[in-house]
């Protein structure tokens, strides 16, 4: 298993983190009748935004990755 590999697998497990961080997100939200504070509701959309788009920026740098092991 080479350096690649490892970088490939702990950004697919940063992803996955990310994912089920949102999915805690939403649970907490359906859990209490969506029911919040207007400064609450600006915090869980700015949450889930930027987790969001760390997944999306991740999964194209995984795509890089997968590139490189390819070219090798």
């Amino acid at each position: 298993m080479n350096h690649i590999d490892i970088r490939l697998t702990l950004v697919r497990s940063v992803i996955a983190g990310d994912v089920l961080f949102i999915l805690w997100i939403l649970y907490n939200g359906m859990d209490s009748g969506w029911t919040a504070t207007p400064r609450q509701w600006v915090v869980y959309i700015a949450l889930i935004a930027l987790l969001s788009v760390s997944g999306v920026l991740l999964h194209l740098y995984s795509k890089s990755l997968k590139s490189k092991l390819v070219h090798q």
